[in-house]
């Protein structure tokens, strides 16, 4: 079988990964310096460049990853995918924060650039063995539209169906394929009763 030009190209990007340059028309000029810099280590294989591209909207939604840390990732992706994300917030230091919020646990991407980097580093953190994706509707966050949290014995954990995803990376900062989560979803509409909201006084209840 001949081998169009297409066909290689094709190949070649999936043999090089998904690279933050290949758009550098999009990017701004400090976007392209951490970009350049992101591209040069580690890996990303271009299929999962390209589905975080199609999942991502970082106009409309909150995105953001929460990274394993000294966990074992086997046990907790069961956990996270089916009750939710714990959120310890100020309690996992020893502090007194009575509200909850979500920048203690998941750290916010704005831009593919951003995101790509958060992931190929996931390891830097705690020698974290990968990342759950986050994606909750910027309304929701920002502006408490509706509640994102459910409470469990005192511990609180963001819904499951915020929770895209699970994604591998190793010390190489090479990144895995994205697990999905089942309970993952795009429309959201749970009763309110028995939740809680970003930054809501959690002690109160």
């Amino acid at each position: 079988m001949k081998i169009t030009i297409f066909d290689g190209f094709f190949k070649n990007k999936e043999k090089t990964g998904y690279k933050l340059m290949r758009d550098y028309k999009k990017l701004n000029r400090k976007l392209k310096i951490y970009a350049k810099d992101y591209d040069s280590f580690g890996f990303v294989p271009y299929n999962v460049g390209k589905e975080l591209e199609e999942t991502c909207d970082f106009d409309n939604y909150f995105i953001g990853i929460h990274r394993t840390g000294y966990s074992n990732a086997e046990y907790i992706i069961d956990d996270v995918f089916n009750r939710g994300l714990i959120n310890n917030g100020d309690v996992m230091q020893g502090g007194i924060s009575s509200y909850v919020d979500i920048g203690k646990t998941v750290s916010q991407a704005t831009d593919m650039t951003f995101l790509v980097g958060m992931l190929k580093t996931a390891c830097n953190y705690k020698m974290s063995q990968g990342a759950f994706l986050i994606k909750i509707p910027k309304d929701y966050v920002f502006h408490g539209e509706k509640p994102i949290y459910s409470k469990e014995n005192d511990i609180m954990r963001l819904l499951p169906e915020f929770v895209y995803g699970y994604i591998s990376v190793d010390e190489n900062n090479t990144v895995g394929e994205i697990v999905k989560n089942p309970n993952y979803k795009d429309e959201h509409d749970y009763q309110d009763e028995g939740l809680f909201y970003e930054g809501q006084n959690v002690r109160a209840r």
